[in-house]
């Protein structure tokens, strides 16, 4: 044992009562404090009009889609091989109009967002076939572009381990 150790074992001992005391009164003005503690993540919205700080917040949430985003993690199940299964990308796709109906996202990207713009390339850039193709033969070839050019079109931020992981980016409006 180290030379003042000794000491403080003793000390310790000697106290037992005095430090049970001690802890149990910083677990309990602990407890009080979490307990009490509130968070306002959307302070600017109760300030004034006028104020410089909430005028550049409501800029960015015109000119920007917003500051508030919501990102979603996903993680196919043991059974399944990867997110770019068509089955898979059909759940993702219904995730992600969810999202852009019901819970006041005004942006999102994803897969489905690219394999959308790819499927629009695909047919001339017209506005109709921003979705995922309906067959499952042109799904798997858009797929397949897209996967293998993964890297190049910026998709490794969302997906990863292969498309076993994906992460699904929205602003909420």
């Amino acid at each position: 044992l180290y030379a003042g150790s000794e000491n403080v074992l003793s000390i310790i001992l000697k106290k037992q009562h005095l430090i049970l005391i001690a802890a149990l009164a910083v677990a309990i003005l602990s407890t009080w404090g979490i307990t009490n503690l509130k968070v306002n993540s959307l302070l600017y919205e109760e300030m004034a009009a006028g104020d410089e700080y909430s005028a550049s917040l409501r800029f960015f949430d015109k000119q920007f889609s917003g500051i508030r985003s919501v990102n979603v993690l996903l993680e196919v199940e043991d059974g399944e091989k990867s997110f770019f299964q068509a089955k898979q990308l059909r759940k993702l796709d219904s995730l992600e109009s969810f999202l852009l109906e019901n819970y006041g996202v005004k942006s999102h990207y994803g897969l489905t967002t690219q394999l959308k713009r790819m499927n629009r390339a695909f047919h001339g850039g017209r506005p109709g076939h921003f979705k995922l193709p309906e067959s499952s033969e042109a799904l798997a070839a858009i797929t397949g572009f897209v996967r293998a050019e993964a890297e190049a079109i910026g998709l490794s931020e969302v997906v990863q381990e292969k498309g076993r992981r994906l992460l699904v980016r929205a602003q909420l409006s």
